[in-house]
């Protein structure tokens, strides 16, 4: 009987393999999306407390322009429009209060037609012809429509505005009073009745504005302020009759004093106030403003919030229910929806993408994507709560991209940082020079070349300029003492300005007399490092098969090459990259700052550049690097394009199909920067260079639009995240120079009350604040992480660091762009950038040049404190938050000069100062 062998079960493993992520990813996105829709819902839900009121209300104010029209602009409502109007209208009151009688012609014959009693405007002003129109209009309003008007207002806040004097409003009343055969009175806020009396014995009754928010008086107390004023001013003035011409709430359009505007907030007002009149025995007259909201308010004098007093919107809607729960702003639904739509599909992508952090890492990321939708849908529904002009229009636009850049940012690292759990950390040093090289950790998948395959040879390329010769003799000596077979080194001596240094370093090569050692001395080179690179190759050699690049502060560990090449990193390698380190002398060890410079150096390579190795991205970064020479070769050797030739070749490395290997051990170690103004010189020509290369690689005019980069995805989204926090620095700078001149705008203005500017609104600066205070919680937790060989006193130090590099990356960025985008040219680090930018580029890189520093910081911090403490007549929390928004935004320049004044008090006691690399390197 044949044997039969059971079939084996790895071909339905496979499958089942292939659906576990997604079955994951879609649970995942499921429950973070249900999530995010209740924490929607918890912060939407409507009062249940208050108060239940009926139709018909006592009167509405009433203004028929639809959206886009103004009175301004000569566009009055149509006849049709009205007629509509009122059909809304009428079920809930049968009584209106108007403005004018010479704009609105159609809405006397509508409303008589539709059954209402008008409590009539007359505009007043300083224009005698207008008015003396409109009292005409007025007269044959009333011989036309008998009874239709109970009473007229000559005037609305008049005297609060300055509108008119005192003599010309008398006068006005009494010929309206000897004309009209309705009573005649006039509107204004409760406190100018109160202390003139006069005006009282001018009018028949008293027509009052009782509107708390413009009093600044918080909601729990406005509609209780509302009762009180009316009847203090019925005990002033016994026996006159009393008609609120005006009571209502805003919206939306921002706050005033303790007053915040928002639906829910009007809401609770109107039923407050309506219950409180229906109990009691002679309930007031009174009007509610009003009926529609009026966008073209908005760019009047009453600034963006007057744009928000209807009990409808702008589209005719209801905003809120006087019985039953208000339920305001009923649309947060459909946000909440999308945002958690978008969010669970960026939650799916992760998982599927295979993203190397774990299923709680996962799970971290699912509620970060969550909360990042949430805040970009709340940033995009801010123009269906308001009604932005086209300016408005146009900074929303204008922020859409940096907000979507800084959360990506943010996402983006903690991204890395979940991954950096799960990676390899950087280890502090190679084994001891003595230690035999089996001690060494091989690598998977690694082949060791055995004694019938030599290890191939190395030309190691280094270039100096202006440096100490010490320095460089220190270097090529732990070169030249390295424990490997076939090795050469080139030295290239360029554009030395000192003929001294260049005679003296190329004395003692010839006095060393080692055939491996070859001296290059060039009085002009163009490309500076790269050109030096360039020039070396070549002299390059032929039986040279990899290139080594060091700077010339570096010593090397003696089985530097033997521990890189000793095993075939494969033929599809093209650059192996050590990380770059620092070696720190006994005082500098006993330095807390230059412990910090040390550690936000290292922060990079124990972390970023682990997580970019297990994507297939690792960056080069020129020293310590070897580079595959034929691959070399084909890419067309070293670019002075660009201020980071190092990065922008591996760039091209990786467009041609090599691979970029990083190995996570410090086989050589550097000088610290000498001293701060170094170290800041040093990331500025960083920033500039990769401003340069995504200028040059991003968006070429020349290659056309390419946001890839000619990479894999993963490999181009690390090379944008890379560079995207250099861009977010950059818009700090634009950022703090906006604020200021905002709250310039406002001091200017007179303050937050009326008028064409009010503090932004949460949904527009309210991502800045979470992205700056995502990055100061994330950056020191990864360092942690990566790093826990440091104090934590040391990783404080180095938070600082990184805090007070942001407004010269910033500028640097500006730079940078502004030559990538123009002449593409900088010259090299250490004078000025190069050509000049042209245009509107020059003009804001010397702005943002000129507000960079402590002249900067004094403006923001002085903001800050006069909105904080109230010089600009701010007494709520959107101007506490604001003033914490510029203190935030002014920390940067906080930390810079603290940081310049560490370093001065390290320099005077001998704590750094030690002679280093040119900072043109």
């Amino acid at each position: 009987m044949p044997t039969v062998t059971p079939p084996s079960n790895s071909s339905a493993q496979a499958p089942q393999a292939a659906v576990l992520p997604w079955l994951w990813g879609l649970s995942l996105a499921l429950a973070s999306g249900v999530v995010h829709v209740l924490v929607w819902a918890a912060g939407h839900a409507g009062p249940s407390d208050l108060p239940e009121v009926s139709a018909p209300l006592p009167g509405v104010a009433y203004n028929g322009f639809s959206r886009w029209q103004s009175p301004a602009a000569g566009e009055l409502p149509t006849a049709e429009v009205v007629r509509e109007d009122l059909a809304r209208i009428r079920p809930l009151t049968r009584s209106l209060r108007t403005y004018t009688t010479t704009e609105s012609p159609a809405l006397f014959e509508a409303a008589a037609a539709a059954g209402f009693e008008i409590t009539a405007g007359l505009w007043l002003s300083n224009d005698l012809r207008r008015n003396e129109a409109e009292l005409a209009a007025a007269r044959a309003v009333e011989l036309r429509y008998p009874g239709l008007v109970r009473q007229w207002l000559v005037g609305n806040e008049t005297q609060l505005l300055g509108m008119v004097s005192p003599r010309s409003l008398r006068d006005a009343l009494r010929e309206a009073r000897a004309v009209l055969s309705a009573p005649v009175s006039t509107a204004e806020p409760w406190h100018i009745w109160e202390s003139n009396p006069w005006l009282v014995r001018e009018v028949d009754f008293i027509g009052v504005h009782l509107l708390p928010y413009w009093e600044g008086v918080p909601l729990e107390v406005a509609a209780g302020m509302v009762v009180d004023r009316y009847r203090a001013l019925a005990q002033r003035y016994p026996g006159r009759r009393i008609v609120v011409a005006e009571v209502g709430w805003p919206s939306g359009g921002g706050s005033f004093g303790a007053a915040e505007a928002s639906p829910t907030a009007q809401a609770r007002f109107v039923r407050e106030v309506l219950a409180r009149w229906h109990a009691m025995q002679s309930p007031p007259e009174a009007f509610l403003m009003e009926a529609i909201d009026q966008p073209w308010k908005g760019q009047s004098t009453e600034g963006p919030v007057g744009a928000h007093w209807g009990l409808l919107d702008a589209a005719r809607v209801p905003k809120f229910s006087l019985s039953g729960d208000a339920n305001p702003d009923p649309s947060w639904r459909w946000r909440a929806l999308a945002a958690s739509i978008l969010g669970a599909s960026m939650v799916v992508l992760l998982v599927v993408a295979r993203s190397g952090i774990g299923r709680s890492g996962e799970v971290l990321m699912a509620v970060a994507l969550q909360g990042a939708s949430g805040l970009m849908v709340a940033f995009l529904a801010v123009p269906l709560a308001n009604y932005p002009s086209a300016w408005d229009w146009a900074v929303l636009l204008g922020l859409l991209p940096p907000l979507a850049l800084m959360a990506a940012v943010v996402l983006g690292q903690m991204f890395e940082l979940l991954g950096s759990r799960r990676a390899e950390r950087l280890s502090p040093r190679m084994p001891a020079p003595d230690a035999p090289l089996s001690t060494m950790v091989s690598r998977p998948g690694e082949r060791h070349l055995g004694a019938e395959q030599p290890l191939p040879g190395v030309s190691i390329h280094m270039a100096c300029a202006n440096e100490d010769p010490s320095m460089v003799m220190a270097g090529v000596r732990s070169l030249l003492s390295m424990r490997y077979p076939r090795l050469e080194v080139v030295l290239v001596d360029n554009n030395t300005r000192d003929r001294r240094l260049s005679d003296e370093l190329e004395e003692w090569c010839r006095a060393l007399a080692d055939p491996r050692l070859k001296f290059i001395g060039v009085e002009t080179l163009p490309g500076f490092k790269a050109g030096a690179l360039n020039l070396a190759l070549h002299h390059t050699a032929d039986w040279a098969q990899w290139i080594a690049v060091v700077d010339a502060d570096y010593v090397v560990h003696p089985d530097w090459l033997a521990d890189a090449l000793s095993s075939d990193p494969g033929a599809g390698c093209g650059l192996l990259q050590y990380p770059q380190a620092h070696r720190l002398s006994s005082r500098e060890a006993e330095s807390l700052l230059a412990r910090g410079m040390d550690t936000e150096l290292e922060s990079f390579f124990a972390s970023g550049m682990l997580h970019r190795q297990a994507h297939g991205a690792a960056l080069q970064h020129g020293t310590m690097c070897l580079i595959r020479r034929a691959a070399l070769v084909e890419v067309g050797g070293w670019s002075s394009a660009t201020l980071c030739e190092d990065s922008e070749l591996g760039l091209r490395l990786l467009q041609a199909g090599h691979r970029v290997e990083y190995r996570p051990r410090v086989a050589g170690e550097g000088q610290l920067p000498a001293h701060v103004s170094a170290y800041a010189r040093q990331r500025s020509r960083w920033a500039q260079g990769a401003m340069q290369i995504l200028c040059l690689h991003g968006w070429s005019s020349a290659h056309g639009c390419r946001p890839r980069l000619g990479l894999r995805s993963g490999q181009a989204y690390h090379f944008w995240m890379g560079w995207a926090g250099w861009l977010t620095d950059g818009l700090h700078t634009l950022f703090s120079i906006a604020a200021v001149a905002w709250t310039v705008a406002l001091i200017v203005q007179g303050g937050d009350g009326p008028g064409m500017l009010g503090l932004p609104l949460d949904a527009l600066w309210m991502p800045l604040a979470v992205f700056w205070a995502a990055r100061l919680v994330l950056g020191p937790w990864q360092m942690r992480m990566q790093q826990p060989h440091r104090r934590w006193s040391d990783i404080a130090a180095a938070t600082l660091m990184g805090v007070a590099l942001t407004p010269t990356i910033g500028v640097s960025v500006l730079r940078g762009m502004a030559a990538g985008i123009g002449r593409r040219a900088l010259v090299f680090q250490g004078t000025r950038a190069g050509p000049a930018p042209t245009g509107a580029w020059q003009w804001l890189v010397r702005l943002a040049s000129a507000l960079t520093g402590p002249a900067m910081l004094a403006l923001a911090l002085g903001f800050a404190w006069a909105v904080g403490v109230g010089l600009l007549d701010y007494d709520r929390a959107p101007a506490w938050a604001w003033s914490l928004l510029l203190t935030a935004l002014a920390l940067p320049y906080v930390a810079a000069s603290s940081v310049g004044l560490w370093a001065w008090m390290a320099s005077e006691k001998g704590a750094l100062g030690q002679p280093s690399k040119s900072a043109a390197r």
